[in-house]
């Protein structure tokens, strides 16, 4: 074959099959397609019709603002526990600011009592040994006066002995 007729041939079933679309072109659709946009002698226009959305178009049109609406919540709601969240570390680091303050001040409290109790142990062993050197005074004081009274007795002569009577002989 001859590349000529190839071509007239391609051109005559190309033609006769564009002249069968146009022929279905030129005929009315059914009363009841429901593609055609018209229901009877109305037509229906609009963004949710099925000639725009078709059944399936529609469901995906409810199922996006249905999830749409779902999303703004969801989001007010991550918001709103942003915000508790928040909320709630302010508080914790302020209850932790507390409670290492109280910590300072109960070590500072501590230090101090232990200061004051080794004061005390400290003044306490001062008055025993003052307590002791005052035992130990008043003990050489009483012996010095024993002395004393030992010493002077020793020096006066004894008048019992003067005027006591002579023993006996048997």
């Amino acid at each position: 074959m001859k590349p000529s007729s190839l071509m007239l041939f391609a051109a005559l079933v190309t033609t006769t099959a564009g002249c069968e679309t146009a022929n279905n072109m030129l005929f009315e659709p059914a009363i009841n397609d429901p593609n055609d946009g018209f229901e009877g002698n109305l037509s229906q226009a609009g963004i949710s019709t099925e000639m725009d959305w078709g059944e399936g178009q529609a469901s995906l049109l409810s199922a996006y603002k249905k999830l749409n609406e779902r999303h703004r919540l969801l989001e007010q709601e991550s918001e709103e526990l942003r915000a508790q969240n928040q909320n709630l570390q302010s508080k914790l680091t302020s209850v932790q600011a507390e409670l290492e303050e109280e910590k300072g001040l109960r070590v500072q409290a501590e230090s101090q009592l232990a200061l004051k109790s080794q004061d005390v142990r400290r003044r306490e062993a001062k008055i025993l040994t003052l307590s002791i050197e005052k035992a130990k005074l008043e003990q050489e004081r009483l012996q010095q006066k024993i002395n004393a009274l030992n010493d002077s007795m020793t020096r006066i002569p004894h008048p019992i002995e003067a005027a006591a009577k002579p023993p006996r002989t048997p």
